[in-house]
């Protein structure tokens, strides 16, 4: 009876270890399977997109072609139809010219020049103070401030804020918000450079100041 009892006990034993050996080898190959199956789908999509790049890089290599080719025919058709110099252009009065004509007319006009200005150094070069001093226009009636404020500005500053032509004074400066409401004089000074031409009124100038307003047409009026 004891034999009994162990053969079937190590038989059912040997049963739930052969059953879980199959099940562990089963999910073993189920995952094998579906890591196989991914790395399938991956090698098929990079040569989809491979495949994708390739048509892409035909279709501008195409696209390309025929620009060329247009181009090239624009070119035929110009040269067919239309020789530089020997071909006339009729414009609406009825005057003749040659393409080689408007070329050469187009080559001949002058570049317009950068109006650079002149610099408080070139300025300080150009004139002795004296002389600057002469050429200050004194406004009739000039008194200087006994009362309030004398604000400070410098020529630079007035070139960036003002067009060619215009005329500087307190008042101006104010609307420009270049100085402050409550002042009641003004004193221009030499700086940087100037490249307009300006007629500048204020209660003083320095001898640079004058120098380069005067240099570039303009005038200084003091009051």
């Amino acid at each position: 009876m004891e034999l009994l009892n162990t053969v079937f006990f190590d038989s059912t034993k040997l049963a739930f270890g052969l059953g879980a050996l199959f099940v562990i080898l089963g999910v073993c190959l189920l995952w094998f399977g579906i890591v196989e199956r991914r790395q399938i789908n991956r090698r098929i999509k990079k040569e989809n997109e491979q495949n994708l790049a390739s048509l892409n890089d035909e279709a501008d290599e195409a696209e390309s072609a025929n620009a060329v080719a247009t181009v090239a025919e624009a070119i035929e058709e110009c040269e067919d139809g239309f020789a530089v110099g020997s071909e006339t252009i009729v414009d609406e009065s009825g005057a003749e010219t040659t393409v080689e004509e408007i070329v050469e007319e187009v080559a001949d006009e002058p570049a317009e020049e950068e109006n650079i200005g002149v610099s408080v150094a070139e300025a300080h070069e150009s004139m002795t103070d004296e002389a600057a001093e002469s050429m200050v226009i004194v406004a009739s009636g000039t008194s200087s401030p006994t009362t309030g404020r004398k604000a400070v500005v410098n020529i630079d500053t007035i070139s960036a804020n003002f067009y060619d032509g215009d005329t500087v004074d307190l008042d101006a400066l104010k609307e420009k918000k270049l100085v402050a409401r409550k002042e009641t004089a003004v004193k221009i000074l030499a700086r940087g450079r100037l490249n307009k031409q300006l007629n500048v009124v204020a209660n003083d100038f320095s001898a640079d100041a004058v120098k380069m307003i005067c240099l570039m047409g303009g005038t200084a009026t003091r009051v």
